[in-house]
This record gives C-alpha cells, structure tokens and sequence, in this order.
C-alpha cells in the first residue's frame, strides 16, 4: 500500500505510487520565481559592465611594457633565455598558473634515496578495470551510428554514464550499452522518472544522479533557488527507497564543480548513496594540490560515503585548458590510476566523443574520439591499460617484496595483481606533459628472482622489454604512465 504523506512544499503526494513522478515534475518546473529571473538578468548586465571595463584595462596595459612582462614576451625575445614560455591558449594558461598547484617542471636527476625493501600491497586489477567509465552523450554520439557502441566494446569499459531529458536519449542508450555494462542516469528536473529509465534500460541501470538544473558559471548560480540540492535529492531518494523495483539503484549526488558547492549545496548526507565531483584539471596534472582541494570538498559535503568522479576529462580543442592530442594520451592513464590510488570508486571520462557541448568552450574537444569517430592517441593508451589489466581467472589482492632504486620523489606508483597471478606496477613522473618523452632511469629491485618481467609502453609504437629469471630491473620512467608486468 502507498505511505502517504507531504513533500517539501507541503504539497498531499502518496510516495510509492506513479503519482509522484507528476508531482516531481510539477514541483522542477515550478522552481524558477519572477524573482529569480529578474536577479539573473541584473546579474548578466553586471557581467556586461565588467567585460567593457576589464576590455578598457586590458587596452591601456597593451602599449606598456607591464603587459609584455605579464605574459613572458620580454624573456621570449631574448636569446637563449631560459624562462622562454609558449605563447598560445596553453602557454598563457601555464604562466598564470596559481602557484597553489604548480607541480615540479624541472628533471629531477637520478640517483635519488634508495628505498629498502619492503612488503607492497596490491589490489586486485579488476577493481582498477571496474573503476574506469564513459560518459556517452547522444548529442555527440549519434551520428557515429552503430560505431558507437564497437567503439565502446573495443575500449573494454562496462561502466557508462549518460544524461538524459526525454526519452529518445534513453532509448538510443539502450541500443548502444553492450549487455553486461552498468549504467549511471542523471536526471534533471524529473522530466525523465527512473521507472521510465529502468523499463528502457533494464538491469544496465545501476545508479542515478540528480544533475544540476543549470550551468557552472556564477550567473546561473544566482538562478537557483534555496535549498534545491536537498529537496531534490530527498525527492529521488524516497522515491527509489520506497518503490520495490528500483530499491537496487544506487543515488549519487550532485557533482560538485567549484569550491562553494558544498555551501549551495547544503546537508546531502542522509538523501544518497554515493558522492560525486567533477575533475578537470588541464592543463595541470591530475596529481597534486588541485586533486586533493577536490577530493576533500567531496568527503566533507558527503562524509563516509564513496566518491565518484562523474565527469573528468581533458581537452584538445580550442579552450584556455587544451592539452595536445599527445599530451591528452599521457594524462588520462594518469587521472584514472591516480583516482584510483585515492579510492575514487569511479571515474568517468566524460565525453566519448568530440561534439557541441552545453558548457561551450569547456567541453570542446574533451573526447577520446574525434567527431568524425576516428580514435585519439588517448584511447589506444586505455584500450592497452584495460586489456592488460584483465586476463582470464580468478586473482585477489596479495602483497609483493621489492623496492625502487634511484626513484625521484615525484615518482607515482600503483600495483596491481592480476587474476592470473601476475603482477602490474605503474610508474610514472607526475610532472606536466609534453609532446616529448622526459626519461629517468629507475631500478625496480625484487626479493626473490622473478621468473618473467615485461617492461610496457601504453603506446602501440613502442616494443615492450622483457627479463627471465632476474631480481633487479632497470626502467626509463617518464611523464606517461608505463607498464611492468611481473610474474613471480
């Protein structure tokens, strides 16, 4: 029998019942006061103002000599000047960087302290594997037809995100998720109910998220009302609490994606299951302070709840955080290993494929597959991370003795066991990334001989290196994550 009862706005709704999807949807389209509209076009003709006045300082600086020693013209033009900077979206994105986050640039020379050996703790690879998503937009997507989902099977990646407003996206999702993936939905403003979701999608659905009902920037923060995030997710969470055949959904929150969310957002710990936050830290690196400000914003507004990243990406196209396609293929393998290493449960890399966006210029060419479908540097490196890391049989966590010699102290490193026994060791510079390979000589010492050690590049252009029956190896480390695979 429905329980019966009284939602946030003191409106009669029977909870368990159809009747709540009307009134959830009744109450999102109900949100937006004339109040509200009138503070959000106060606020866009004060933005008006600052853009013609930022546009006057900018003018009277360009002639003088301050505005060429702001952006490193002066140390560009003089010969052999080490401070030379690339001038370009990237460059100008790289010299003001905060100092906050500025990650060692310069080689760190080998010969660092030698580590003794000791006992490492290695988790299983498939919990890696099942820690990596996709955020598929149809928007984008489907115009690749059928490809989108060969694409997707060619990755080897079952955890899949989408977002959607309306049925055709939901329906186009169900075509294209191979059979054993598991699916996150974020809902905006209830006009598409998880009972509808789950009758297209069927056990693919595993989670749900309360999206935000508007953008990023803070013109469309002043648009939403108070107390949104809690009333909203309560609604989602009672309505799958309390209705049998979607008590198995997982309800994630909403993404944090500045520093004042987890003020707007106000107390979400009671209404989900799951926090989350988006991570787009180009042209950083993913490692660092700016990963640690974001986690910790997630674990204070969602305590003792498991994280999700629900979007991370990073860009090629024409944006002030673009990377190089190159640059791309080495900091995505870093952002997954590296979330993984911080217990992030889930990481989305969001979108699967270049396309118009939303969010404009923030978006723009963030994918791993062109527009046109043909595949980025950075989709080989996952397809060869995530083959690797998934052989046939049955593996668990175990622990391994070694050390590494000559280790620098921005050297990252997971281990991984494999279900055939095998062990995985990533390695890699947690420095910015380049076109071009910036290697270190590391040795990687064992306790005992091992019978077989294979020494991988995620690139498919470089021949992997391998060792029988040795106790010690020596490896070139660099800004891309690499590979050691070690049979006992």
């Amino acid at each position: 029998m429905a329980r019966r009862g009284r939602d946030e706005l003191g409106k009669y709704v029977e909870w368990g019942s159809a009747d709540i999807h009307d009134r959830a949807i009744r109450l999102a389209r109900d949100r937006l006061s004339r109040r509200n509209r009138i503070v959000g076009r106060l606020a866009a003709a004060g933005t008006a103002c600052v853009l013609i006045g930022a546009l006057g300082v900018a003018w009277a600086l360009v002639p003088g000599p301050r505005w060429r020693a702001w952006v490193g013209l002066d140390a560009a033009e003089q010969p052999g000047a080490s401070g030379a900077r690339e001038i370009g979206a990237r460059g100008f994105a790289e010299a003001r960087r905060p100092p906050a986050f500025a990650l060692p640039s310069a080689p760190v020379q080998a010969g660092g302290k030698a580590e003794a050996l000791r006992e490492w703790s290695a988790a299983p690879s498939r919990a890696f594997v099942d820690s990596v998503g996709l955020h598929v937009q149809k928007s984008a997507a489907a115009k690749l037809g059928s490809a989108t989902r060969r694409r997707i099977e060619e990755l080897g990646v079952r955890q899949l995100a989408t977002a959607a407003q309306a049925r055709p996206p939901l329906e186009w999702m169900a075509a294209v998720a191979p059979p054993g993936a598991s699916i996150l939905l974020a809902i905006r403003d209830f006009t598409v109910t998880p009972l509808e979701a789950l009758a297209l999608l069927g056990p693919r659905l595993r989670s749900v998220q309360l999206s935000r009902p508007f953008g990023r920037d803070w013109v469309d923060i002043l648009k939403m009302d108070e107390g949104w995030a809690v009333r909203d997710s309560r609604v989602l969470f009672e309505l799958v609490r309390s209705t049998p055949a979607l008590a198995h959904l997982r309800v994630v929150g909403p993404a944090i994606q500045q520093p004042f969310d987890t003020a707007l957002f106000g107390d979400l710990e009671a209404w989900v299951d799951e926090g989350a936050f988006e991570s787009r830290p180009g042209p950083l690196p993913p490692e660092g302070a700016l990963l640690d400000e974001e986690i910790a914003r997630a674990r204070r507004l969602f305590p003792g709840k498991p994280i999700v990243a629900a979007k991370a990406s990073y860009c090629t196209g024409a944006t002030v955080r673009r990377v190089s396609e190159a640059a791309q293929a080495r900091y995505i393998p870093r952002i997954l290993l590296t979330h993984f290493d911080r217990q992030v449960l889930r990481t989305y890399l969001a979108p699967f494929v270049d396309g118009a966006s939303a969010r404009g210029e923030d978006d723009a060419g963030c994918g791993l597959l062109r527009s046109d479908g043909s595949p980025k540097a950075a989709f080989g490196a996952i397809k060869t991370l995530l083959r690797l890391m998934q052989p046939e049989g049955t593996g668990g966590a175990a622990r391994l003795s070694m050390a590494l010699v000559g280790a620098p102290a921005d050297l990252h490193s997971v281990l991984l066991h494999r279900a055939d026994g095998a062990f995985v060791l990533a390695l890699w510079l947690a420095r910015t990334s380049g076109d071009e390979d910036a290697e270190i000589p590391v040795t990687v010492r064992f306790a005992t001989p091992m019978s077989t050690v294979t020494w991988l590049d995620l690139r498919d252009d470089r021949a992997p290196h391998s060792w029988q029956q040795v106790s010690d190896v020596s490896v070139q480390v660099s800004d891309a994550a690499r590979l050691l695979v070690i049979a006992p």
